[in-house]
Parts: structure tokens; C-alpha cells; sequence
């Protein structure tokens, strides 16, 4: 009899936890604001948001050499508020392996 609560009590669960709506996300085509002049970034490696809504950016800096000849690398870490303007940028590009399989 236990048993038969028990099977009864995860499949209600089961069903409640599955009722639940996914979240629903939108690219916000403005977000983050232009970057300083120069500047030019490789593909993002990983976002993070902190306690205080602030969105950290990880650069994998794959970038061209030609793109390197015109344009001036991105610190690989930079923290956007949520309006999207850069509030902190900080590492040493140079230090940076460069692209993902370095």
C-alpha cells in the first residue's frame, strides 16, 4: 500500500514540475553598445550576470591577424550594466592564449 503512495506521489510530482513554462528569451539587438573606438573582439567564450545585473563578457581573442594590423584587441574580460554600456574591462590581451584550440 505504501508503495502505491509513493508511485502516486512522484507521478503527481512529475506532473506539476512538467506543467511549468520555460522562460522566454529575446535578443536585444542594441545590447551591448558600441565598443571604444578601435577596439574589435573575437568570439565570446562565456557570459556571466553577477548580484548586480552587471553582464561579464569572456573574449577568446580569435581574431586575424588582419584584423590585429587595424584594429586594437579587446581585454578579454569587459562588464556591461544592463543598459549595455562598458563599465570595466580589465586583463592583458597579450597574456591571452589566442583562439580556443591554443
Amino acid at each position: 500500500m505504501m508503495r502505491k503512495w509513493i508511485i502516486l506521489s512522484l507521478i503527481v510530482c512529475s506532473c506539476v514540475l512538467s506543467a511549468q513554462e520555460a522562460p522566454f528569451f529575446e535578443v536585444d539587438p542594441s545590447f551591448p553598445k558600441p565598443l571604444p573606438t578601435g577596439w574589435i573582439n573575437g568570439q565570446v567564450g562565456g557570459i556571466c550576470i553577477d548580484s548586480h545585473d552587471h553582464v561579464t563578457i569572456v573574449d577568446r581573442r580569435n581574431i586575424t591577424e588582419e584584423e590585429t594590423e587595424t584594429a586594437v584587441p579587446t581585454p578579454p574580460i569587459m562588464m556591461f550594466n544592463l543598459e549595455g554600456d562598458l563599465i570595466n574591462s580589465f586583463g592583458n590581451p597579450d597574456l591571452v592564449p589566442r583562439g580556443i584550440h591554443s
